[in-house]
């Protein structure tokens, strides 16, 4: 099977900048597990840093759990040598006989009448009574464990695991109940603690409303119709219905797309740079990730050892952008199915340099007060410019992003002050 080759832009040429040529491309694996973008001829310099962005079109994949294998970055080895997994798995069998629908509340049932939650404080009781066995848990599947490559038999004899326990456990179950899915896992920050509608209870017992919790895993399940369905074992939380769906979105569960990100051309004078967080959030079957090339910083330095501020040398020539998704056990499966060019970026460069005249050469970004009207204005620019952002998490006032984003519009005044500022 050949790779994809596709002219970029084609069906809205206007979308082009005078920066690019009419002849850019991006070419697809057949996988889907990587894209290169190539601009046959590329014009950037200090009024024009940045090339148009490219869309990236990626679509969320159901992956198969193999016995033997180990998940969630070696984690977990799905191991099912046990009566007690297999008595499990003849009961899961058996609700192949409902709707798949219907099928993702009986499976954590299921799964939870075997297998609780290692909260510290259910662990800390649990060693009045059983010693050796809070031992073991707090080393092999507890909140702080430490330990690599822990069977799920031996988790479920010990009766508790946290969110990467629970959600190998849970896809397993439903592979034995004829439904496909994936782990989904988001990073430190992705996710914030709401009131749950249901129950009027926080969402996560370990953090505050309105705090993220750690790195969390959950599963979501691929419906026949391609719809997903995102289940959260560790909270009980089933996206069946409209309500808890609700909640997954409240709750920001978004899973990280892993990937490489590289750019070459002839004398390593760009580098690639994402707009926005690489995420597909929960419930959801694909996502468009934006990218461009940027010219790379060059730093010198002056007698003494002090750094001045970097300078960037003008680039005119071909360029690639290189996509590759990282297909490894720990993260969740991604497929790359399209791009298209959709936007001059390049105008992103003109509203940082109003800024920095009507600040004189000077913006104190140590000043929230200040700090926040200056990303605002980036960040609105860029919100007229990209109608695919409506009504998206992105869609916000930029005081109510996360920092991340926040930081990638800051940065494009930082890299201004350091061209403008009056000391150079």
């Amino acid at each position: 099977m050949e790779s994809t080759t596709l002219p970029l832009d084609e069906a809205d040429p206007t979308l082009r900048s005078g920066n690019t040529s009419q002849n850019d491309k991006i070419e697809i694996n057949p996988d889907g597990s990587s894209a290169t973008v190539s601009f046959e001829h590329l014009e950037l310099d200090i009024q024009h840093p940045v090339s148009d962005e490219v869309l990236v079109l990626v679509e969320k994949r159901p992956r198969e759990l193999v016995e033997g294998e180990s998940y969630l970055y070696g984690d977990v080895l799905l191991a099912t040598d046990s009566e007690k997994m297999a008595a499990l798995a003849d009961r899961a069998q058996l609700l192949k006989e409902l709707p798949e629908h219907e099928r993702a509340r009986p499976l954590l049932e299921l799964l939870r009448s075997e297998l609780n939650y290692a909260h510290s404080d259910e662990i800390e009781a649990l060693s009045e009574t059983d010693p050796e066995r809070a031992q073991w848990i707090s080393v092999n599947s507890g909140v702080s464990a430490t330990a690599d490559n822990v069977p799920l038999s031996d988790v479920f004899e010990a009766g508790f695991g946290v969110c990467r326990e629970l959600s190998v456990g849970y896809l397993w179950l439903a592979q034995q109940a004829g439904l496909r899915g994936v782990l989904s896992n988001s990073r430190y920050g992705t996710i914030q603690n709401i009131q749950r509608t249901d129950t009027d209870e926080p969402l996560f017992k370990s953090v505050d409303v309105g705090e993220p919790p750690n790195d969390h895993v959950w599963v979501e399940l691929q419906m026949s119709d391609g719809t997903w369905l995102p289940v959260d074992p560790s909270v009980r939380l089933v996206g069946d219905n409209e309500e808890e769906l609700r909640m997954f979105q409240d709750a920001h569960y978004q899973c990280f797309v892993a990937a490489s990100l590289d750019a070459s051309s002839d004398n390593r004078a760009l580098y690639a740079q994402p707009k926005l967080g690489a995420t597909i959030r929960a419930g959801e079957a694909q996502a468009e990730i934006a990218y461009h090339l940027e010219l790379a910083r060059i730093s010198t330095m002056v007698l003494g050892g002090d750094e001045i501020a970097p300078t960037y040398e003008p680039y005119k020539g071909p360029a690639v952008m290189l996509l590759e998704i990282e297909d490894r056990n720990s993260a969740v499966h991604i497929g790359i199915i399209g791009a298209t060019r959709v936007q001059q970026l390049s105008e992103v460069a003109e509203v940082v340099v109003g800024i920095m005249v009507d600040g004189d050469g000077v913006i104190d970004l140590s000043d929230e007060a200040t700090r926040v009207e200056a990303g605002g204005i980036v960040h609105d620019a860029w919100l007229s410019r990209n109608e695919w952002a409506k009504g998206g998490e992105l869609d916000v006032p930029f005081d109510q992003l996360i920092p991340e984003e926040q930081a990638k519009d800051i940065s494009q005044i930082e890299v201004a002050q350091q061209i403008f500022s009056p000391e150079q």
